[in-house]
């Protein structure tokens, strides 16, 4: 899958202009509303969260209001992020034998399905210029074989890596590219016309 093709998958031609003045002070509010956004759409925090975790963590709240449900889920702070089902993709990271099974225990532990994965084994050959990786996911078995780009992921490795670890009866919405939620199904047509739609802090609810 091309990035030209997510970018029209997944573009912002829709969204609202951006405010005309910034909003550099917390809007309580606007951060009660959004958390009730989330866990309508049955995101977990593992601690609650506050408005000041959007100054400290995020990128403020001129940015916030723009785009408050997505950067509220994706706020992370020293022990990683603070709602479960997020996951912020980097397609730059083969190393080594580790880089691939690290990645996708990073992508199961954000999806809640770290205790189904098991039986996972990687091995790059850097002078034949190809990898190995295989693993299993509940009753799924992954066996997949690669060619090495650089420190790049193999793109259709990594688009099943994201749907191996999802959740049953979950669905994945992708948001900018890179952004992963795992959504229940029933709820992710919603989540994700309401998060290319007006601002939140421009609607009303």
């Amino acid at each position: 899958m091309t990035t030209g093709f997510l970018q029209r998958l997944f573009g912002r031609e829709n969204a609202q202009p951006a405010a005309t003045e910034p909003a550099t002070e917390p809007d309580p509010e606007l951060f009660a509303r959004t958390l009730e956004r989330a866990a309508y759409y049955r995101f977990t925090p593992r601690r609650t969260p506050v408005p000041q975790d959007v100054s400290q963590y995020g990128y403020g709240w001129e940015s916030f209001v723009q785009d408050p449900l997505p950067q509220l889920l994706q706020l992370e702070d020293f022990d990683g992020y603070l709602f479960d089902k997020v996951f912020d993709w980097d397609a730059e990271f083969v190393e080594d034998d580790d880089s691939y099974p690290t990645r996708l225990e990073e992508l199961a532990r954000a999806a809640g399905t770290w205790d189904q994965v098991s039986d996972v084994f990687c091995e790059l050959d850097n002078d034949a210029g190809t990898g190995i990786f295989r693993y299993r996911v509940g009753g799924w078995h992954r066996e997949a074989e690669f060619d090495l780009d650089g420190d790049w992921a193999d793109p259709n490795l990594a688009m099943d890596m994201q749907i191996d670890v999802c959740p049953d009866d979950h669905v994945i919405v992708w948001h900018e590219d890179t952004v992963i939620f795992w959504l229940p199904t029933h709820l992710a047509d919603e989540f994700e016309q309401e998060i290319r739609s007006a601002p939140l802090g421009q609607r009303d609810l």
